[in-house]
This record gives structure tokens, sequence and C-alpha cells, in this order.
């Protein structure tokens, strides 16, 4: 190895731990809280929130792969994770995660306490889903505080460059609703052949998801009317607002309804088609990557700012 590879090899080992892909996700629930604030985010505000939320994503995804290591380590996609190869030690990763956890409230109190505590929500539902997720014995519920978690996260971007509006609220209960369908089907179906060997509780296997031994994915009829459910009902907390606000947004209200039925087919197809990896992957990733751009439209007359 030579010399200008081992920095190059570092970033990737740091890449890897904290999940770097991710961030975005992280950032863009931040950023849309900020956009739905009443308030107007200077640069040096924005910097700041943006640095809290990198804490808090530093502390929930650290602590979740210490969480999952045993179940990880049977996992081919989590192959390269240095915590899976040994590169790192479990127990100083968990004190990065609690310095990392009390770093991201501290840098959202110094904007505001009201983002202080809205952080703090935050980061102690996504830990309990870290402790708890595909162990509670009926999964919707932890499903559901990690919905709560990633949530108080926008709320917290809100407080932090003014304060809440209905905006705010509408948004918050997409990202909890659009959590539940992520994690518990997405998830759930993606990890389905591992977390069945594992005995994992997750929301899939209680819907009756499950592979036999041929490796051939069972998905009934009532997984599918739950995901249905979850997809119809995130996609209205989007269209209602903008047909009921003050004036109503047309343009924005038929990219909602055109992307939300998109999104829809998406998922059907990604489920029908749940034992092809790729196929099942691809779809997956541009589903949740078409809702999460969704939201824009509610705060698009905000983001001038």
């Amino acid at each position: 190895m030579g010399p200008d590879t081992v920095p190059a090899h570092r970033l990737e080992v740091v890449a890897q731990l904290i999940r770097a892909p991710l961030l975005a996700v992280t950032f863009v629930f931040v950023l849309l809280g900020v956009a739905a604030s009443t308030g107007s985010a200077t640069p040096g505000r924005l910097a700041l929130t943006l640095l809290a939320a990198l804490w808090f994503h530093l502390a929930v995804y650290v602590a979740n792969d210490i969480v999952d290591l045993p179940i990880d380590r049977t996992e081919p996609r989590r192959a390269a994770s240095p915590l899976v190869r040994g590169a790192v030690s479990p127990r100083h990763m968990a004190v990065l995660a609690g310095v990392a956890a009390l770093a991201g409230v501290g840098f959202a109190a110094a904007l505001s306490p009201e983002a202080g505590a809205a952080m703090a929500v935050a980061t102690v539902a996504l830990l309990v889903y870290d402790l708890w997720g595909k162990r509670w014995p009926f999964p919707p519920a932890t499903d559901l505080v990690q919905g709560v978690g990633w949530a108080a996260l926008l709320v917290a971007g809100s407080l932090a460059a003014g304060s809440a509006t209905p905006a705010t609220g509408w948004l918050a209960a997409y990202v909890v609703v659009a959590i539940l369908l992520v994690n518990g089907i997405h998830g759930g179906v993606r990890d389905l052949a591992n977390d069945q060997r594992h005995g994992a509780r997750t929301t899939t296997r209680l819907l009756g998801g499950r592979v036999d031994d041929a490796g051939r994915f069972h998905l009934p009829p009532r997984l599918w009317a739950y995901a249905t459910a979850l997809h119809v009902a995130d996609v209205a907390l989007l269209a209602v607002p903008l047909a009921t606000g003050a004036g109503t947004r047309w343009v924005a209200l038929v990219v909602v309804a055109a992307g939300g039925t998109a999104c829809l087919v998406v998922l059907g197809h990604g489920l029908r088609h749940a034992g092809n990896r790729p196929t099942a992957l691809r779809d997956g990733f541009v589903y949740i990557v078409t809702m999460q751009l969704l939201p824009l439209c509610l705060v698009a007359d905000r983001l001038d700012g």
C-alpha cells in the first residue's frame, strides 16, 4: 500500500463509520424544518443547525451499528463495516456515540432552548429505537418511536431558525408516516432473510412476510394493504395543506399527486420483485428519494431564503 492510499483508506473507514451516504437524509429533514419556520436562517445559524444535525447523525447511527453488530456480522451487505471487520472497538464507538449525542443537543440549545429540547427528544427516540427496534413484541410501536425521532429533528430545525408553523406540523406528521413505511416495510423486506434467521421482530414479519427454503419471498395481502394505506396517508398529508391553505398551490398539488401516484407504482413493483435484490434495492432507492423530495412542494415558497 503506497503512502497516497493510506489517507484515502482512512477516509473510507470514517465514511463507513458515520454512514456518510445517509447524511443527506438527516440534513434534508432538518432543512425542511428550517424552510417551514417563521425565521430566515442566517448562514451562521444554518451552519450551526447542520452541525447539530451532524452530531445527532453520528450518535444515532453509531449506536445502531453497535446494537446491531451480532446481526450485521451475518449480513453480507454489512461485511465492509469497520465494526463488523473489527477495525474499531465497540467500546470506543460507544464513547463516540455518547459524546455526539450531548454535542448535538448542546449545539441545538445554543440556537434556542426549544431547539435543544426538540433535539433531545429526537436523540432519545432514535436511541430507544436502536436499543429495542427488532426486539419489541409489537414492532410498529418502535417504528413509530423512530418516526417521532426524525419528526422531532425536523421540528428542531424550525425552532433553530425561528419558530414552528402549521407547515412544520404537516411535515412532521409526513415524516412519522414515511418512517413507518420505510422502516417497517422497505427495510423489513430488504432484511427479511437475515431477520428471519435471527428471529428479529419486524413489522414485515409481524404481517406475515417470510422467505421459504428456496429463497422465495412471500408477502401476504395484509402487508400490501398496510404499505398502501401508509403511502396514501403520507401523500394526503402533503395534498391537504396544499389544497386547503391560503391560496391553493395547484402546481405543487399536481406534482404531489403525480409523484405520489408514481411512487405507489414503484412501491408495488419493488414488493412484487422482492426476491430480485438488485431490482428491489433500485425501486426502494427511487421510492425513498422521491418521497423525500415531495415535501419540498409544501415549502417551495419559503426556499428563496
